[in-house]
């Protein structure tokens, strides 16, 4: 028979390995020429976390940009929410967003508006 720590130490090896089976691979989609990654993070009974990073990988910087988190049912947006985003992403960077939406089948992040800079940067 196990001891008590062996079989407590298996007992959490097991949660823990069941817990990274769970985990979500990052979604990553391109919505008017910016890249977006991001994951599904439950918050509580009712919402999730729309999280992750928009990346600028052109070269020239990315300004006044609009985005959209969208917790989707079959064709209907059942939520949306509109996480802040900075004023301006530089040439080959990114940003962190998080937008809470309602619980839902499947989720959408989408770029709603940007502007390009005209100055092109670096090699």
């Amino acid at each position: 028979m196990l001891s008590r720590p062996v079989s407590a130490a298996a007992v959490l090896s097991a949660l823990l390995g069941a817990a990274v089976a769970l985990a979500q691979a990052p979604t990553v989609t391109e919505s008017r020429g910016l890249r977006i990654q991001w994951t599904v993070e439950p918050q509580t009974r009712d919402f999730n976390a729309i999280c992750g990073q928009i990346f600028n990988d052109r070269r020239t910087s990315a300004k006044n940009i609009g985005l959209v988190v969208q917790g989707v049912d079959g064709d209907r947006v059942s939520s949306r929410n509109i996480p802040n985003v900075a004023r301006e992403i530089a040439s080959r960077s990114g940003w962190q967003f998080c937008g809470t939406v309602l619980k839902a089948p499947s989720y959408r992040v989408i770029v709603t508006s940007v502007d390009w800079d005209d100055i092109v940067e670096g090699p």
